[in-house]
């Protein structure tokens, strides 16, 4: 039987007719925010960011970012809205990022209690 070996990655999700700008930026966002937590988990770590754009009857876009993050035996996830995208990718990665250092920061604690 063969293993597949997964390797760390950013997945987006719907990013469909954003400008190469959006896309470049939030992909180096992304990829940056991945690093820091792969630092903190120390493992394969998969993060996927679901963008979905929400039409107003104006001209503006409302955008909602739900990003997720996990590797084995842990699952994060974050959401953010803003009429910005690249306001909503960053606060939707700013969110996860903290959730991962919240989680990690018990995590940690009770291995030395112990």
């Amino acid at each position: 039987m063969k293993e597949f070996e997964q390797k760390d990655s950013v997945q987006f999700v719907d990013l469909g007719e954003m400008d190469d700008f959006d896309k470049t930026k939030a992909q180096t966002t992304a990829q940056n925010t991945l690093d820091k937590i792969k630092r903190i988990s120390k493992a394969e770590t998969q993060l996927v960011v679901h963008v979905k754009r929400h039409e107003a009857e104006g001209t503006r876009k409302k955008y909602s970012i739900h990003a997720r993050a996990n590797w084995p035996g842990h699952f994060f996830e974050a959401t953010h809205v803003e009429w910005d995208f690249l306001t909503a990718t960053q606060g939707a990665l700013n969110a996860l990022l903290s959730e991962v250092k919240k989680k990690h920061g018990k995590e940690e604690s009770l291995k030395k209690g112990r």
